[in-house]
């Protein structure tokens, strides 16, 4: 695709169900950058970001955030809504997650 990882779930019928992208973080959409700039993780540094696509839902964009010896993974929407943080980094994506 882009040079990046990429892991697609389907259903049992075959139908789409998920996607997650590991991007470059200069492909982030402006709003989520936006936030990152003005938030409280302005000076974090942005390590690996994954997107996910569900079928029926917006797009999340899962990055990866370090500070000194701390990881947080934070989500954000599409249109730069950080809506959760986490300090699981273990990159355990699936279609029935809950975020």
């Amino acid at each position: 695709m882009n040079g990046y990882k990429k892991e697609v779930w389907f259903d049992v019928s075959t139908h789409w169900v998920m996607t997650v992208t590991q991007i470059d973080p200069t492909e982030l959409p402006n709003a989520v950058v936006k936030a990152i700039a003005e938030g409280e993780f302005s000076s974090w540094h942005i390590g690996e970001v994954d997107l996910l696509e569900f079928s029926g839902r917006e797009r999340v964009y899962v990055l990866r955030m370090r500070s000194g010896s701390t990881d947080l993974h934070l989500y954000y929407g599409p249109q730069g809504e950080l809506f959760k943080i986490t300090n699981d980094t273990t990159d355990d994506y699936w279609p029935g997650m809950t975020i």
